[in-house]
């Protein structure tokens, strides 16, 4: 399972991460690094918890592996991800306002997703794997977990798909966020933010097959909390 993703279940037990899904106003924090005073909504669009850039903001990437590695992630994120959110992101060496990395055996995770200095740990730096982490950072969460899906999970399918391997089948797929805590766009069985899951494993018959890079919807989501990306 090398894209499998860890982060619903590695922050699933976290009050903060459950209940920073309802709404609230702006308010002001101050990045711990920099001692500058910002600006962060308490509310957002979808995903798990409150989104701390607002649009335009200065985001710092640090990047820690293999050069192969490094390089490859940063094309991804170049090419795939900054054209369609409304943040200025830039690489730096070292004290980078998010870190990725390669530590981790299988799939990747994102800590603190949403948040002013989540980190990525990553097993590969493949096209996929790279957006989807990347996009729990800003605030995405799982495709399965929108309120708006029409899809009846056949538990004992998921079960057997899922017998080997971390996997907390209730917490990552079956488990729907509350509609009246996130205002969720429509299902979208392609969304970069799906696994990948044959039509087996719900009684609609409905293949779910991400695709490799943001989806229509993925993006409106993205313009949805961040703006509309300024050139």
């Amino acid at each position: 399972m090398e894209n499998m993703c860890y982060t619903d279940f590695a922050s699933m037990n976290s009050m903060e991460y459950i209940e920073k899904n309802l709404a609230g106003n702006w308010s002001a924090e101050y990045n711990y690094r920099t001692d500058e005073k910002i600006l962060i909504p308490t509310n957002r669009a979808v995903g798990m918890l409150s989104v701390y850039y607002k649009p335009g903001d200065n985001v710092t990437i640090e990047i820690h592996g293999p050069y192969e590695f490094k390089q490859q992630v940063m094309n991804v994120l170049q090419t795939k991800v900054f054209p369609y959110v409304n943040l200025n992101f830039r690489f730096v060496d070292y004290g980078g306002d998010w870190l990725i990395d390669d530590k981790w055996s299988s799939g990747g995770v994102t800590f603190d997703a949403g948040k002013k200095n989540p980190t990525i740990h990553l097993s590969n730096s493949s096209q996929f794997l790279v957006i989807h982490e990347t996009c729990h950072a800003l605030g995405m969460m799982h495709e399965m977990r929108n309120p708006n899906i029409d899809l009846t999970w056949i538990v004992s399918a998921l079960e057997q798909k899922y017998s080997k391997g971390n996997i907390n089948i209730n917490e990552q797929i079956i488990k729907t966020v509350k509609s009246n805590e996130v205002r969720a766009l429509p299902f979208d069985k392609n969304s970069v933010m799906g696994y990948p899951l044959p039509g087996e494993t719900n009684k609609e018959n409905v293949e779910i097959k991400p695709a490799e890079e943001l989806t229509d919807i993925d993006k409106q989501w993205l313009e949805m909390t961040y703006g509309k990306k300024q050139n």
